[in-house]
């Protein structure tokens, strides 16, 4: 059987690396002496795949990765053993069986929710700062890969940013944004547009509130798809 595991990054885990956090939960599911199924080969190693890697900095509420196992086990009972052994960094908050023949996690998503706290800024300058960015036809940066550096409109790839006030905690700014194998924008390159006059950046934190399906203006969860989206 093969469980989908939907789990959070702590903030005792957000400076964990993915391939850390790799290492991290394959020593959590050995501890607790779940069926793991392994690969084939030399070197067997538990088969388990992951979904988008989150940024070293970054808390994560919606994470999610998936096991085979060689053994029946109820959703509940491997929630139960995980959390059992797992260190404060990592949570297990849902479990769900995948069923039958599934695309990768990898290739459905195409879209994040991130939250910006900004503990020290002016919310209406910061709510002037997103209604500015969501008027513009195109938005025009550098980004640089392995090879070249390239101008890109990342306009295209900024759904909706929302800000809201809180009291004595500063102002959360919820971004939706593509984040996905064919269309990817990094949170921090949006986040660098708000790096204007009266604002700062530099003790922004950032956590990733989930991976999703975006249909339309609908966002589905991970957990909740568990047939082939088109």
């Amino acid at each position: 059987m093969k469980l989908r595991v939907k789990y959070k990054v702590t903030e005792e885990g957000r400076f964990l690396g993915h391939l850390d956090l790799t290492r991290t939960i394959m020593k959590i599911l050995r501890r607790a002496d779940l069926p793991v199924m392994l690969s084939e080969g030399f070197n067997p190693h538990p088969r388990l795949s992951f979904a988008m890697p989150l940024s070293v900095g970054h808390i994560g509420d919606g994470e999610f990765f998936e096991v085979a196992l060689k053994e029946e086990i109820t959703e509940e009972k491997f929630l139960d053993v995980f959390n059992k052994f797992a260190p404060q960094a990592i949570e297990a908050i849902e479990v769900r069986e995948v069923k039958g023949s599934q695309k990768s996690m990898s290739s459905i998503i195409n879209s994040a929710i991130y939250v910006l706290n900004f503990t020290d800024a002016d919310c209406a300058l910061l709510r002037k700062r997103a209604a500015d960015i969501l008027t513009e036809k195109e938005i025009i940066i550098l980004k640089t890969s392995k090879k070249k550096t390239k101008e890109a409109d990342i306009r295209p790839f900024i759904y909706d940013i929302i800000v809201d006030e809180e009291k004595d905690m500063g102002c959360k700014v919820k971004v939706y944004i593509a984040h996905g194998s064919k269309e990817n924008l990094k949170v921090q390159e949006l986040l660098n547009l708000f790096s204007l006059e009266g604002i700062s950046i530099e003790k922004v934190s950032i956590k990733r509130k989930g991976l999703y399906i975006k249909k339309d203006n609908e966002y589905l969860d991970l957990i909740d798809v568990l047939t082939n989206v088109g």
